[in-house]
């Protein structure tokens, strides 16, 4: 049986809704193969500076997410999530797929 889960039970190293959106983001542009600046990031996520640039710092110290120079402008630093970003996601959507079936073999055997 599966039972409802909470970031948590993952073990995720993020504590508030700034964090989140912009792991969120940088995720996103994994995912479709985009560069992402860190200016890029932060105006994607639409918050403060101050309050997204402390966020930030954090999940690079805790290894959500990576740096690199950009090749076309050496100024530009791009930002990567890393292998650990990616576990706990697969974990968390994983999880989540296991309490969908859950959920549907119990309506279907209603």
């Amino acid at each position: 049986r599966v039972s409802a889960f909470t970031f948590e039970s993952f073990s995720v190293p993020i504590d508030s809704a700034v964090g989140f959106a912009l792991l969120e983001e940088a995720l996103r542009a994994t995912l479709l193969k985009e560069e992402l600046s860190v200016k890029g990031l932060f105006m994607a996520a639409g918050f403060s500076d101050i309050g997204m640039r402390y966020q930030f710092l954090r999940l690079v110290e805790r290894d959500l997410l990576r740096l690199s120079v950009s090749k076309r402008d050496r100024r530009m630093k791009l930002v990567h999530v890393t292998k650990k970003t990616l576990e706990i996601y697969d974990s968390i959507l994983s999880t989540a797929a296991l309490a969908l079936q859950a959920s549907t073999e119990t309506k279907d055997s209603k």
